[in-house]
């Protein structure tokens, strides 16, 4: 199992088209748009940033997010970066210690 980072921008989208995509991501890619420390803590990535484990390869993986993302708005701009780990300095989940 590979750990990625996806980056997606919906061009001339407005909230609704980040709803959608959030549950397509979550529904069809297991994706999630927070992260856990090494601590258990978790904490929320930046707007348009998905965390995904998977099996996948990483060129499959951003065809995948491309596809969802373009049924939402017409020619999405996605990046995939597969991790071996991240520092981060982010938000706490409300309700996480």
């Amino acid at each position: 199992m590979a750990t990625y980072i996806a980056r997606i921008v919906l061009h001339d989208a407005n909230i609704g088209h980040y709803t959608e995509l959030h549950e397509s991501m979550a529904l069809k890619l297991r994706a999630k748009r927070t992260i856990t420390s090494g601590k258990g803590v978790e904490y929320d990535l930046p707007d348009g940033e998905y965390y995904i484990k998977t099996s996948k390869e990483r060129s499959d993986l951003c065809n995948e997010i491309y596809q969802v993302a373009d049924a939402i708005r017409s020619k999405p701009c996605v990046l995939v970066t597969e991790s071996n780990g991240s520092s981060f300095r982010l938000k706490k989940v409300p309700g996480d210690s």
